[in-house]
């Protein structure tokens, strides 16, 4: 076979590969967690780190628990590992019941989404002020957490995501979300400068409320491909766009 020909045909087996990559398997989603088998923490994918653990249950009837009646507790779980890579992950949640008081910020009895560790985290949490509910994003630094965006709602059931481009240190970057019912609408972004592969934690927290319940029914993750693995397809590509035209001069 002339090189000509053959050259055609390794192109055109490489411009495929990109594409399939690209349009036919462009993200790969899972269900981390749906909560269906009963679980005791620690478990084989969660830890409960929370400064009042047990307010979170999961008896297998397919729902992710708390329930606080007391007020000004918080229970967390966190992933047994770290993900890595590029990903987003969410969860759907439903707020039962909530008698909150408190009048100090958007942060008050609150379902929450984080993603890090120790140190650093990035979150998107819906809450209640005095009757009022939010969808608020924050960064917790050393157990401090400040909301840096906010929108008010009348739902009190929903999804939050987090969406995060894999990178450690200054390149770092992670999107809040929250699905209203109404499509995903991004709330606020981060430039968290994780140093190490962070979490997935969910939250419970009632700082400033009476009591608090809510259900988690799933936790997804969905992974992107790596932006170097089609940056390493593309230069192939173009390399061999090179050689074919070198040998047909």
């Amino acid at each position: 076979m002339k090189k000509g020909p053959l050259l055609n045909v390794l192109l055109a087996l490489l411009v495929f590969t990109v594409l399939s990559i690209l349009f036919s398997n462009p993200v790969r989603a899972y269900t981390y967690d749906d909560f269906n088998a009963a679980e005791v923490f620690p478990s084989v994918k969660w830890n409960d780190t929370g400064l009042n653990p047990g307010l979170f249950s999961v008896p297998g009837d397919g729902y992710l628990h708390f329930i606080d009646t007391d007020g000004y507790s918080q229970d967390i779980l966190r992933s047994v590992d770290p993900v890595s890579g590029a990903f987003v992950v969410s969860m759907a949640y439903s707020i039962q019941s909530v008698n909150n008081t408190g009048t100090a910020s958007p942060e008050g009895s609150s379902v929450n989404l984080f993603l890090g560790g120790s140190g650093t985290a990035v979150g998107v949490w819906e809450s209640n002020l005095s009757g009022a509910y939010w969808f608020a994003a924050g960064e917790s630094v050393n157990g401090t957490t400040t909301a840096g965006a906010w929108v008010s709602t009348n739902v009190t059931s929903g999804m939050l995501g987090i969406a995060y481009n894999g990178l450690l240190g200054s390149g770092g970057v992670a999107s809040a979300w929250y699905n209203d019912g109404t499509g995903w609408k991004e709330l606020y972004e981060f430039t968290p400068n994780f140093q190490n592969t962070p979490y997935i934690i969910i939250v419970g927290y009632d700082l400033y409320g009476n009591s608090l319940s809510f259900d988690v029914d799933y936790v997804q993750i969905t992974s992107v491909p790596e932006p170097t693995t089609l940056l390493l397809l593309g230069l192939g590509l173009i390399g061999l766009v090179g050689v074919r035209r070198k040998f047909t001069k």
